[in-house]
């Protein structure tokens, strides 16, 4: 039986989490964000061609109107800014070492406001040569696993 992308993406609406493994034509994340607004735990695993989270502050920092409605619907009813249901995100050797500071900073802004909460966060085998400082506002986080990444002198550097 042969199964659609427009199948796979129905049939994993229905879980709480997502394993991408190993797909270097895998460039963004914004459709897996749009797509799957319950997510509570997403894998990114030696996707080496996605160079940015960013798509997590800029796809559930706009209102949920706004995505769907036209821009004169948008203007004429309220909206609610769509929010993370993410307690566990792993992104793992892919190459986010060109996020700008501010890139890093919405990116920390949207996953502190995570209704999971975020507990967990890998960033491993990334080329990271600093963890912005923003960091510090996942207050529910018990596990920060950076390892393998591009460390000058052998420490990170926090940055805000």
């Amino acid at each position: 039986m042969f199964l659609s992308k427009s199948h796979i993406i129905s049939f994993f609406v229905l879980f709480s989490l997502f394993f991408v493994f190993n797909i270097a034509s895998l460039t963004c994340i914004d459709s897996l964000i749009s797509q799957l607004p319950h997510l509570t735990s997403l894998n990114l695993s030696d996707c080496p061609n996605i160079h940015t989270l960013a798509p997590l502050a800029t796809t559930l920092g706009m209102p949920e109107q706004q995505q769907e409605g036209t821009l004169q619907e948008n203007q004429l009813n309220p909206t609610t800014r769509r929010t993370l249901s993410l307690r566990h995100l792993w992104v793992r050797g892919c190459n986010l070492s060109s996020m700008s500071r501010e890139e890093w900073s919405n990116v920390f802004d949207i996953l502190s406001e995570s209704t999971g909460p975020l507990e967990r966060l890998t960033l491993s085998r990334n080329n990271m040569s600093y963890l912005h400082g923003n960091i510090g506002k996942l207050k529910r986080l018990t596990y920060l696993f950076v390892e393998d990444n591009d460390v000058t002198g052998g420490q990170y550097t926090t940055s805000r």
